[in-house]
């Protein structure tokens, strides 16, 4: 019963929002038509199996190929452009959320119907309920609800983008006026940008999916998971002294951090400075870690510019933080 209130109550908020709409559904000389949604481009655009994104240490450096290949995915993410009528009844949400997940903003799009079968179109805003993570990942989504006389049947993903620490999982669908569901898949993190799965479906009028073909992209090994990136154990204490700026007078100082890593999950940073305003953040720090990067987060959480990240690279430790002058990846000393 809950479920066919969601479709009468959804179609009645498109009805009155149909003319913000781009596109209208139609049916002509008995021939269903869906509503096409994303880019054409996304099935013809070739993409490399990898390039590279960011330049960390011996990492190969960006070209303009690279730059010029990066900027040609960003195009083609349509997310932003596609507009809708905001739900707000929570009716919806055990339609759209999965296991871990909080629904934080739903929009309807378009719907089109075919006999007894109804397409609803929305967008949808989320965020990954994950206590690993200081800041819970945001999902951003766009789906297809099917309903068979007015109770629900499924759901297509059209659209997904994961935003993780240091990693980002992107899918770009465009679906045709036929029913046919291009998909592409990508995976993004500081370094490189990978082109992972390319899909076709196809959608029948009734609301069926049927698998056309599927091809996951054959990667070249990371390094991340050579030995030579995971240390035997993080535990342990860490030292460097480098450049920052004082937050007292704001001079150029040298700032000793001592950092004494107790798990996976926690650690104690105490800070050599001589005036009170440099050493104010040490303290306990917790930890989380994700492609063998471990980031610290402690008490000064208004930002994150005392917040730091460790690695573990060619049996080196290194670390980095937005606290010094030198943003870049800098050797620690373990003893």
């Amino acid at each position: 019963m809950k479920h066919y209130l969601a479709v009468v109550l959804l179609i009645f908020l498109l009805i009155s929002c149909k003319n913000s709409t781009e596109t209208n559904p139609k049916i002509t000389n008995n021939q269903f038509h869906f509503i096409e949604i994303g880019l054409t481009e996304i099935k013809t655009t070739k993409f490399p199996t990898q390039w590279n994104v960011g330049s960390y240490d011996e990492s190969p450096s960006i070209s303009k190929e690279d730059i010029d290949l990066e900027q040609k995915l960003n195009d083609l993410d349509y997310f932003d452009s596609i507009k809708g009528k905001s739900l707000k009844s929570k009716i919806y949400d055990s339609l759209l959320k999965e296991s871990n997940q909080k629904i934080d903003s739903v929009f309807i799009i378009d719907s089109l119907s075919n006999k007894n079968t109804s397409f609803i179109y929305v967008k949808s805003f989320k965020t990954l309920n994950d206590n690993s993570y200081e800041f819970p990942p945001k999902i951003h989504e766009i789906d297809i609800l099917v309903f068979s006389k007015s109770k629900f049947k499924k759901k297509i993903n059209i659209y997904s983008d994961k935003n993780f620490p240091f990693f980002v999982d992107l899918k770009l669908g465009y679906l045709d006026k036929k029913g046919n569901l291009y998909i592409r898949q990508f995976e993004t993190d500081e370094e490189s940008t990978k082109f992972i799965r390319e899909e076709h479906f196809s959608i029948s009028e009734n609301g069926n999916t049927k698998l056309i073909s599927s091809q996951i992209i054959k990667q070249k090994e990371s390094p991340l998971n050579n030995d030579n990136f995971k240390p035997k154990e993080w535990k342990g204490f860490y030292e460097i002294t480098t450049k920052a700026i004082s937050e007292y007078n704001n001079q150029e100082i040298d700032l000793l951090y001592s950092i004494t890593v107790k798990s996976n999950n926690a650690a104690i940073l105490s800070i050599g400075a001589e005036y009170s305003e440099d050493y104010w953040c040490e303290g306990n720090y917790n930890l989380s870690i994700d492609k063998n990067i471990l980031y610290a987060k402690g008490k000064c959480d208004e930002d994150d510019t005392n917040d730091f990240y460790l690695k573990f690279e060619n049996g080196k430790y290194y670390i980095k933080s937005k606290r010094f002058l030198n943003s870049d990846w800098q050797e620690l000393k373990k003893t």
